[in-house]
């Protein structure tokens, strides 16, 4: 190697550790990510408690959630997943029921049982939420208040690129604020709620989040009302900046995370 390649590979050395001792956390998770093609995932699950929620309900919940614990399907060493309550918390009160990250050594048997260990507790703490839930139904269903409380929680992760929200819910507002069961869900109501929440400043601001809604609806709910509320989230998580595919929105389970 002539002197001047030595001098220039010294200058790229140098340089490249310049760049790791003051590169934030977040600067280092991009340029791991880009090189290795993996990129880490938040997943926010919110989960109705509400007295509406019924037995067959849970049953759509449990198979939602164990399609998105299966490694082969959805989650991966790295990601994180949240478990929450849809209830009657507010905005800036959000409580997690579980917060759990996904060991990443790099050694596939031990990354494997990071995984297995992290399912069972987040399908743990699922049977905790439905036997609280018989026991002491939520009386409220802030579900927007909801997603404004997660975003804050989000906005905190700086090492994830990819965030997902998963909705386990009949999506039936019922709080102070709005009552889905008795307003007509037509566009100028969704304007209204947009236009009220951002002069209000608690408009989440969810965009490139992918929204996922399983349990939508129910047996109280008839064809024409569900359409009204399917139309209603949509139009309210485009205005959000999120997204939610075709299939994303419905009754059953959610059966394939992309």
């Amino acid at each position: 190697m002539s002197m001047k390649s030595k001098l220039f590979a010294g200058w790229v050395t140098v340089y490249f550790l310049v760049i790791s001792s003051t590169a934030s956390a977040g600067f280092i998770t991009d340029l791991t990510e880009k090189f290795t093609g993996k990129e880490r995932k938040i997943v926010v699950v919110l989960v109705d408690v509400s007295g509406s929620i019924k037995e067959e309900d849970w049953k759509i919940y449990q198979d939602t959630v164990n399609v998105l614990l299966s490694p082969a399907k959805s989650i991966k060493n790295g990601d994180r997943i949240i478990l929450a309550r849809i209830a009657d918390q507010t905005v800036g009160n959000f409580l997690s029921v579980a917060d759990e990250t996904i060991e990443e050594t790099g050694i596939p048997s031990k990354d494997r049982k990071a995984i297995e260990v992290v399912a069972e507790r987040i399908r743990g703490k699922m049977v905790f939420l439905q036997d609280r839930q018989k026991d002491k139904p939520a009386k409220w269903t802030n579900i927007m208040e909801s997603l404004a409380s997660a975003k804050q929680e989000i906005q905190r992760d700086k090492e994830r690129s990819v965030v997902w929200i998963v909705m386990l819910s009949d999506m039936v507002e019922e709080s102070k604020r709005y009552n889905f069961r008795k307003t007509h869900l037509n566009d100028e109501f969704l304007k209204g709620v947009l236009s009220t929440q951002k002069k209000e400043g608690w408009l989440p601001d969810l965009t490139g989040v992918r929204v996922y809604v399983a349990g939508a609806g129910g047996e109280d709910v008839n064809a024409r009302k569900f359409a009204e509320i399917e139309r209603f989230w949509r139009g309210y998580f485009k205005g959000t900046g999120a997204s939610c595919a075709k299939g994303d929105f419905g009754r059953p389970a959610i059966r394939s995370f992309k």
